[in-house]
This record gives structure tokens, sequence and C-alpha cells, in this order.
């Protein structure tokens, strides 16, 4: 009897923690990322690519990311413009 009410506890757990609400989670999170990027500059302090330290491409240059979707990469001489999303 135990077990019965052990696995009956467990389905029920299962369909709870199943939501309809879990895009808007994901909407939050991606609202969350967005507004952090956005108030901040940032630089890249480690760029490993198939196991190579590229770190160094980029290790004058800061990074903006505005609301309208542009991108800001610029060191004392270069600036460079690109675009930037966020996707679920």
């Amino acid at each position: 009897m135990k077990i019965h009410i052990l696995f009956l506890s467990f389905v029920c757990l299962i369909f709870a923690s199943c939501s309809e609400d879990d895009n808007s989670n994901n909407s939050t999170t991606q609202q969350q990322i967005e507004q952090l990027v956005q108030s901040n500059s940032f630089i890249i302090t480690s760029f490993i690519d198939s196991g190579n330290d590229e770190t160094g491409h980029f290790s004058c240059y800061t990074f903006q990311f505005n609301s309208d979707g542009t991108l800001i990469a610029s060191n004392e001489s270069n600036t460079y413009n690109g675009t930037w999303s966020i996707t679920d």
C-alpha cells in the first residue's frame, strides 16, 4: 500500500511540475539577459576556439550591446558595428 501512495505522490509531483507557464519563464529570463547586457559594457577575458586561445584578438576591445539590437566593438583606434539578438 505504501508503494502505491508513493507512486501516486510521485506522479502528482511530475504533473504539478509540468506547467504551461514554462514559456513565460523563458521570456522572463530572456528579458533579464537583455537588461543585463544593455546596461553594461563588456570585455573578453578568455576566448578558446577549438582548443586554441584566441583571447588576444579581443583583448583591447570593449563591447556595448544597445537596446535597438546594434552592437559596437571598439578599442582606441578601431570601431566595428554589428547586431545582436537573444532567441529561445
